[in-house]
């Protein structure tokens, strides 16, 4: 069923057997709830997917970046959830090239992008531009600290898209639930 999940007994029995494969973490389902409280399914399988394979293993990436003297790492997360993508993805670590690039993949049109996708694409743009001149962006996004781009309503995606500086990590309480299980070492690798 791809990453769609009818319930939360499909999502059960797919999580099972595929934990079973990394780890022998005793009650590893009910952890998954507990760290993803009142999502679906399908959105439980996202943000997990996510989360293990690209956001805490990327933190853990820019951590050691951070530590060289002959560049500057800024760390940027975006949780914003777009129009475009309603049913299907909830946690997706594309967003920026789709909101920059265009909606043009699958049956996706650009008139499918309503005013709050429009509105991400005119701040990473700005967000960009500014970086590639050697202009500042926020005087706030500094190495170490993170800038969050998100719609103002995250759950209704409306509203237009801002940026926040923070001191923490993306999803970093999430991230460390899964590295205290030694789960946090699968990311992509392309």
């Amino acid at each position: 069923s791809g990453n769609t999940f009818e319930s939360y007994t499909d999502l059960n029995d797919s999580l099972g057997e595929l934990f079973a494969n990394i780890t022998n973490e005793a009650q590893i389902l009910d952890k998954v709830y507990e760290i993803y409280p009142d999502l679906s399914a399908t959105d439980i399988w996202n943000y997990l997917t996510t989360d293990l394979r690209a956001t805490c293993p990327i933190n853990d990436v820019v951590t050691l970046m951070e530590g060289a003297t002959n560049r500057e790492v800024l760390r940027l997360f975006i949780p914003y959830r777009t129009t475009v993508f309603t049913e299907q993805i909830a946690a997706f670590h594309a967003k920026d090239t789709i909101a920059l690039f265009g909606y043009k993949m699958a049956d996706f049109s650009e008139t499918a992008a309503l005013i709050t996708d429009k509105s991400l694409r005119t701040e990473l743009a700005s967000m960009l531009k500014n970086l590639a001149g050697g202009e500042e962006y926020n005087a706030d996004w500094v190495e170490g600290k993170t800038l969050t781009i998100q719609n103002r309503d995250p759950v209704a995606r409306s509203g237009v898209a801002t940026a926040v500086v923070t001191e923490e990590k993306a999803r970093e309480s999430v991230c460390e639930e899964w590295e205290n299980m030694d789960l946090t070492k699968y990311g992509v690798q392309n």
